[in-house]
């Protein structure tokens, strides 16, 4: 097994991994004026680089990394002090992710409107065509908010920019739900009887706003992601994308898994590692990729992946889903093996590696060594 850093990887390969957008997105975000943010990852959503943003009023960045392969995106808002975004009205809809600061979202208009509070670390969701705004309710603190959408793949299909940004009705008219951001939710395991969500998860929380993700204390084991993981998936209604907040324990990790484009995985406590790698590559490369609170990672299609705890804490990653992945799961791949890598089937030094890491920061593995013993292990609960 051979580790290389990102920057070893590409300077080796040669190969374009910037981005792969569809080209009337492309004409699209080129038309905006804000940074465009690509590569294989976001080292820090906290530090990347915003401007102002003619569309919105305040500053902004475009975010396309490679992984993403033109299915979906992520806006990236920055409200300065006291600032407050102009009212936006589109075709798609978005899960948003607080980064930083406190304010209030605004949606529908008239007797229609509803507002509620957001911090950081507080996740909702806004609907298709609904109309909103944006207020930074501190003073002195900007606030950044980082908005999944699936707009590549609408301007593929719609192709109308007027359109999409003017859409001829609104979709919020049709819900008028004072509690709709209340933090109540439902809790299911299994099948999930929501319209737009066809997958099958053993941990479901309906709700459209969790007030601080970092603190969520609804997660439960999950044993297809790893032995000692912890997850919640959150969809939302009659919508094609979802999210989920997933926690892994100090000294462990979870296991090696791949899918489909567009899984954006943003890291929001602890510290850590992440490898990935193609089954195909022939010197066995495994391109690392360390993480702190803010870093942004998307899997490219088929790509394996790692996430490794380091810290002296647990860590915790959230997950913007793309328009449509429940399509692309275990038939997916079928004839290229399995999608998930158990402890026990994993290549031995990928551990070898864990545990010099943790010793040379003081540290020890806390994986169960039955689990690299056994394909089906179970913890005792």
């Amino acid at each position: 097994m051979v580790i290389k850093d990102v920057t070893e990887f590409r300077e080796e390969r040669g190969d374009d991994y910037t981005d792969r957008v569809p080209a009337i997105y492309r004409q699209f975000r080129e038309g905006e004026g804000i940074p465009i943010h690509t590569g294989l990852y976001l080292e820090n959503v906290y530090e990347a680089e915003t401007e102002p943003w003619d569309r919105t009023g305040e500053r902004g960045a475009l975010i396309n990394l490679y992984g993403m392969e033109g299915m979906n995106d992520i806006h990236l808002h920055e409200l300065t002090p006291n600032g407050e975004t102009a009212v936006q009205h589109h075709l798609y809809d978005e899960i948003v992710y607080v980064a930083e600061g406190n304010g209030i979202t605004i949606i529908g208009e008239g007797e229609n409107k509803v507002q509620f509070e957001w911090e950081a670390n507080s996740l909702f969701y806004l609907p298709r065509s609904s109309p909103y705004r944006h207020i930074n309710t501190s003073p002195d603190e900007p606030a950044r908010l980082l908005a999944g959408t699936g707009l590549p793949t609408i301007f593929m299909m719609v192709r109308d920019a007027d359109l999409i940004f003017n859409p001829p009705y609104n979709y919020w008219e049709n819900i008028s739900d004072e509690e709709y951001y209340s933090s109540d939710g439902t809790l299911y395991s299994g099948e999930y009887p929501g319209v737009g969500y066809s997958r099958e998860k053993p941990n479901i929380w309906d709700a459209n706003f969790i007030p601080d993700a970092v603190t969520f204390d609804k997660l439960d084991r999950d044993l297809t992601t790893g032995v000692e993981y912890s997850n919640m998936h959150f969809p939302f209604p009659d919508s094609p994308m979802e999210a989920h907040v997933g926690e892994f324990p100090v000294g462990t990790y979870k296991t090696a898994h791949r899918h489909a484009p567009g899984a954006a995985l943003l890291f929001i406590s602890g510290e850590g590692y992440s490898l990935m790698w193609l089954d195909d590559w022939e010197d066995d490369a495994k391109v690392k990729f360390d993480w702190e609170p803010g870093t942004l990672i998307v899997p490219p299609t088929g790509w394996y992946h790692h996430h490794f705890n380091t810290s002296t804490t647990a860590a915790r990653d959230f997950v913007f889903h793309p328009p449509h992945l429940d399509m692309f799961n275990s038939e997916w791949l079928d004839g290229k093996g399995t999608n998930r890598i158990m402890h026990a089937e994993e290549d031995a030094e990928v551990r070898a590696h864990f545990d010099k890491v943790l010793v040379e920061k003081g540290r020890e593995s806390k994986m169960p060594i039955d689990s690299y013993m056994e394909v089906d292990y179970t913890p005792d609960n």
